[in-house]
Parts: structure tokens; sequence; C-alpha cells
């Protein structure tokens, strides 16, 4: 995905500042205690990967695809995280925290149709179709 970063890796605690992930794919990854700092992701792929009290930060998640990804405790703060089909991750392990939060980020026009997030905070965020 991006030097220092590979496939079916492990990260734990590193904070990654000002990288551009656009248009990359990573597979089969975990993430845990792991901060993203103004980076970019737009139309990156995150495949299979574990998200475990992950922050995204000022960060661009424009149209990044999740396909069987799962997320617990993970934090989008201040972040422009629109377009994205949250219904393909995989929700189906139950998260040990919030799987996922919203501070003050553009979620518009992403899709949450079907799936059950009753712990999911959203606040002070824009969400339109």
């Amino acid at each position: 995905m991006s030097p220092g970063l590979e496939h079916s890796a492990r990260y734990d605690g590193e904070t990654f500042e000002g990288v551009d992930f656009s248009g990359k794919i990573l597979e089969s990854s975990t993430f845990t205690d792991c901060t993203f700092i103004r980076c970019q992701f737009m139309d990156a792929t995150l495949s299979h990967c574990r998200l475990i009290n992950v922050v995204f930060d000022h960060c661009n998640l424009s149209v990044l695809h999740v396909p069987g990804s799962t997320f617990s405790g993970c934090e989008i703060n201040h972040s422009k995280a629109t377009g994205i089909d949250w219904t393909a991750a995989d929700w189906s392990a139950p998260a040990i925290r919030k799987p996922l939060s919203f501070l003050e980020s553009d979620i518009s026009h992403s899709t949450f149709l079907g799936i059950k997030l009753p712990d999911i905070d959203i606040i002070q965020s824009t969400l339109r179709d």
C-alpha cells in the first residue's frame, strides 16, 4: 500500500502522518491503537483488515472501500468520509467497543442501509444523501 505497509501485517500503536494511500490496496492487515493524521485514502481499499481503536484525524477517506473489514472502537474525526459503502464491511463479529464514531466529519453519500449499528456515534457531522 505504501512503503512500510504490507499485506497480512500487524501494526500496533503506530502513527501515520501526511501519508497518501489514495488508490492503494491493503489486504488482511490488522491495525491496533494506530492513528492516521492528515492522510489521504481516496479510492483506497482496506480488504479484510481489522481496525481496533484506530483514529483517523483530518483525513480524506472519500470512496474508501472496506470489503470484509471489521471495526471496533474506531474514530473518524474532522475528516471527509464521503461515498463509503459501509455495508461491505464485516459487521458479524461482536465489537468489544462501539464500532465507529464520527466527530465533525462529512459522511455524506455513504451507505449504511440494512446494517444495525445501535452504538454508532455521529456527533456534529454532515450526512446527506
